[in-house]
């Protein structure tokens, strides 16, 4: 079991669920939900509520349902009848035969999907309707992360087309390409496809790459700036990197998930399997073998600076920082371990028999039954995280515990990291906990599909939260106390 993977998120899915439980009258403000607590804080909240959209829980499609990245608009799907209609911030955009892939672009102001009318697909991006085609390929459109741009496969005639901002890119006779992926420049563009013959070549800005008896997917980078590219390929039993066209030395297997270019773009670092034995690559050089590499990682430090992963031997799992080994432990939770934003400080959830503590430089902390969401402050002097006893969740801000909830989840700080915020589920309603003061409970803060709490001054704050079946923006400002004179 991947015990770090399991999200501690109250998914729409419950939500729907709930309003069943409840019924679809629900008032807007329950008479049993949980009263306000205030523990001993130096805050005051100033809030207001702004409403959004209603949900009719037996029409929504719930997988459709989509949060921008800045927390502040969402758009699902409902079923009309036999039709589909798309709704974006409470308004219906259209009604289709089906519609799917609802997307936001980075910058939350553009917003694209694809729909069926008839035999043919189509992308409405922005309201407009673009050129139909037999199929679309899921998993894009894909915008830029400049929200300039927009791509997406499409088939035509047994042909697939990259189209970017509306514009055919040159065919392939291919089963399906890869889906899009845009530099972090938004410059550069590739994708996956094969040849007549289904061998798999990268396409890069419309060039086609060496082709391969495989490429291992969504194993495909860009480097931050840009300027380089990675993807693992096949060839008879070896399986290698491809690094800036050039093939790297070839292993029995890659380890998935892990770092292969550094935040400057300078450097490469990877996992790889060869006789039995797993190790990590840095900069073309085998480091010591081990029995396992941890998913994952290696992880650069933010200056690049510094590797870490977790290796295991045996039945001993520990942590590798710059090749010097640490503490033994039984394990160490997947997707755990966390850098601090300046490099200087590691933490992860190591496992000795049934309890869970956190490590931070090498010093164990309070045990638990489970850790999730471990998360540094701004200025890396703050740590907070998610932990469960007994059953219940608590968040644990800088060795504090609060108080038990049945779910803690989106744990961030403030940009000054003077204030922690996290999201928290008791029972049917839930609230947004700052600096351990307990907001006003809804039936859910939204912490899926992209919801996310967002600070967005020192001492302002948003969120998406659900009252019976209304959905609003909740914003709040932090006031602090002034002291008698």
């Amino acid at each position: 079991m991947n015990t770090f993977g399991k999200a501690c998120v109250f998914s729409l899915v419950c939500f729907v669920l709930l309003i069943f439980s409840l019924g679809c009258t629900v008032e807007n403000k329950p008479a049993d939900e949980p009263e306000e607590t205030k523990e001993d804080t130096t805050i005051t909240r100033e809030v207001s509520e702004t409403f959004i959209a209603k949900v009719n829980p037996r029409s929504l499609v719930v997988e459709s349902m989509v949060i921008s990245s800045d927390s502040r608009r969402i758009a699902f799907v409902t079923r009309a009848r036999e039709k589909f209609k798309v709704v974006l911030d409470g308004k219906i955009l259209g009604t289709y035969d089906d519609a799917f892939s609802l997307t936001f672009s980075p910058d939350s102001k553009r917003f694209a999907f694809m729909v069926r009318i008839g035999e043919k697909r189509y992308v409405i991006v922005d309201g407009e309707k673009e050129k139909g085609y037999d199929f679309l390929i899921s998993g894009s459109p894909i915008f830029s992360p400049d929200s300039e741009r927009i791509a997406y496969a499409a088939v035509e005639n047994e042909k697939v087309f990259l189209v970017i901002n509306g514009k055919e890119k040159k065919e392939y006779y291919i089963a399906e390409p890869g889906i899009p992926i845009f530099s972090p420049d938004s410059r550069h563009v590739a994708y996956v496809a094969l040849d007549e013959e289904e061998n798999p070549f990268v396409v890069l800005n419309g060039e086609a790459g060496e082709k391969y008896e495989g490429i291992l997917e969504n194993i495909l980078f860009f480097s931050l700036d840009g300027k380089r590219t990675a993807y693992a390929a096949i060839d008879g039993d070896k399986t290698f990197y491809v690094v800036d066209g050039e093939e790297k030395e070839g292993y029995d297997f890659l380890v998935p998930g892990g770092s292969i270019f550094s935040p400057d773009s300078r450097r490469t670092a990877y996992g790889a399997m060869l006789n039995g034995k797993e190790f990590v690559v840095l900069d073309g050089k085998e480091g010591k073998k081990y029995d396992m590499i941890m998913r994952g990682t290696p992880i650069f430090s933010p200056d690049s600076k510094r590797i870490v992963y977790a290796a295991r031997i045996d039945s001993e799992s520990f942590a590798v920082v710059d090749g010097k080994e640490g503490s033994k432990y039984d394990s160490i939770l997947d997707a755990s371990m966390r850098l601090s934003p300046d490099g200087k400080r590691l933490a992860y959830a190591a496992v000795e028999g049934d309890k869970c503590f956190l490590v931070i430089n090498g010093k164990e902390h309070e045990e638990y039954d489970l850790i999730s969401y471990i998360v540094f402050s701004p200025d890396s002097t703050r740590i907070a995280y998610a932990a469960m006893q007994g059953g219940k969740w608590f968040a644990v801000v800088d060795g504090k515990k609060s108080k038990e909830y049945d779910e803690v989840y989106s744990i961030t700080f403030s940009p000054d990291s003077k204030h922690t915020a996290y999201a928290a589920q008791r029972g049917h309603y839930g609230n947004v906990v700052v600096d351990g003061d307990e907001g006003r409970w809804y039936y859910s803060i939204v912490g899926a599909k992209g919801g996310n709490i967002i600070f967005d001054a020192p001492d302002r704050l948003h969120y998406i939260a659900i009252k019976g079946t209304e959905i609003y923006l909740i914003e709040e400002t932090i006031k602090q106390p002034t002291k008698p004179e």
